[in-house]
């Protein structure tokens, strides 16, 4: 009976504090600086108008695309050179928190602060290198494409690779969060992060592959390899599709 009565006395006291002190989400910005912002709700959602939207890729087909399309010296075969790039959400939300997560853990170590303004990701224009004897062992990070045989049709196309920034002395620099030798300066002249035709490296940075996200092995800081249209079809799913 006393059990009873006291259960009944803490669901009683514990609905009563939820009610006076109700869970809050903590909206960004984040009053304590050493909290991962998850809540956005404070904010605009960004948009654009779909003219602009037609007007910028229809520039870019135009241009651009036209002219690699024309001279297949830059696609080694035949085809057309890719327009557009996929990336699930949760694999770029995955390393958008690993890029701060880590970076805010390890400056800590090293007694300097960094908070969400210091960083910020810097996307390249790329291509995939061409298929030779031995990239598979020179470069492992492109696995899937010898499995997926859409991949495999990659060889030369334009894709992006996004690699992680920090403010150093108000410049946003290319840097490897899981190294802290790279804070102070970034990847600019580090060795190990220089290749030249007659340097090699073998290192890996903060960079993550998509295709290869579960791989406890990929230590990159860098995604790549989304899906790139063409070679896949678009089906209908591109709303600015040529």
């Amino acid at each position: 009976m006393i059990t009873t009565v006291l259960l009944i006395v803490v669901a009683i006291a514990f609905v009563v504090y939820v009610y006076k002190f109700p869970p809050r989400k903590n909206p960004c910005p984040c009053a304590d600086s050493n909290k991962i912002c998850l809540d956005y709700s404070n904010s605009q959602i960004n948009e654009l108008r779909v003219d602009l939207i037609h007007t910028m890729t229809n520039k870019y087909r135009s241009n651009q695309l036209d002219f690699v399309n024309r001279n297949t010296d830059f696609l080694g075969y035949n085809k057309k050179d890719a327009h557009s790039i996929w990336f699930d959400l949760i694999t770029l939300k995955k390393f958008i928190y690993h890029i701060e997560k880590t970076s805010r853990d390890l400056g800590a170590g090293i007694n300097r602060t960094i908070s969400d303004k210091d960083l910020g990701i810097r996307i390249y224009y790329a291509a995939y290198p061409k298929k030779e004897e031995n990239w598979k062992a020179k470069f492992p990070d492109l696995i899937d494409l010898y499995t997926d045989p859409n991949k495999q049709l990659y060889e030369h196309l334009h894709t992006l690779v996004m690699v992680p920034t920090l403010n150093i002395e108000g410049k946003m620099v290319d840097f490897n969060p899981k190294d802290t030798n790279t804070y102070p300066n970034g990847l600019n002249d580090m060795p190990g992060y220089i290749v030249t035709p007659l340097i090699s490296s073998s290192l890996k940075t903060v960079a993550m592959t998509g295709s290869t996200e579960n791989d406890p092995n990929n230590l990159t800081g860098s995604q790549n390899h989304g899906t790139l249209i063409p070679p896949v079809t678009s089906g209908g799913q591109e709303g600015f599709g040529i």
